[in-house]
């Protein structure tokens, strides 16, 4: 290995202690959080989503994902910010359109109505 390139890991590992030092402090004062750090379909609830949309979303590569054994999981952060990126409310879909066999059930609903009515009246 060469110098730099032992400089170099050298400094890297210094940063990734420094990160992780940083990281247990952190937990020591706050406490651990009650969100998962790594996100899957079986805690998804917690943030909101159901198990479905997180794996359709990992899917299309909306957020970063990967498997640990047959799980899908994610980062809590990549997660966070793929929700809070979306939309607050869906769209409402509008009522399916009248179809010829609708409005013929509607007539025949109407006709047998007014014979009902018809035969009351002692007609």
């Amino acid at each position: 290995m060469t110098e730099v390139v032992r400089i170099l890991l050298s400094a890297a590992v210094s940063v990734l202690e420094a990160d992780a030092d940083l990281a247990r402090r952190c937990r020591a004062v706050l406490g651990p959080s009650p969100l998962p750090d790594f996100p899957h379909k079986g805690n998804c609830a917690l943030f909101g989503i159901t198990p479905r949309v997180f794996e359709d979303a990992a899917r299309r590569g909306e957020f970063p994902a990967f498997k640990v054994g047959r799980h899908v999981v994610a980062r809590r952060v990549d997660l966070e910010a793929w929700i809070q990126s979306r939309p607050v409310a869906p769209t409402p879909k509008a009522p399916p359109a009248a179809t010829p066999r609708d409005e013929a059930r509607a007539a025949v609903r109407a006709a047998a109505a007014r014979i009902q009515d018809g035969a009351s009246d002692g007609h």
